[in-house]
């Protein structure tokens, strides 16, 4: 399976999680979707910007970072 598809595949469990649980630990996505550090990183930032979450506090180390959906799109990742 080709590297890009791998990647789309877990962006969308990641969306799926973040439905799920609506406020969310950025270590529990890392743990239960195994993605790296860049991949997440680009992900939030996407959703971020576009205003599908919101980043809770401000902890320098990614995976302490608390982010709340505020837009769901629906089960298709929109970003």
């Amino acid at each position: 399976m080709p590297q890009a598809e791998k990647e789309v595949s877990k962006k969308q469990k990641a969306w799926g999680y973040m439905r799920r649980n609506r406020t969310f630990l950025v270590k529990d996505i890392i743990v239960i979707i195994p993605m790296s550090i860049e991949s997440i990183r680009g992900l939030l930032y996407r959703l971020e910007a576009k205003g599908f979450i919101r980043k809770e506090n401000h902890e320098r180390s990614i995976k302490k970072r608390i982010y709340t959906l505020i837009v769901d799109k629906g089960v298709e990742c929109p970003v």
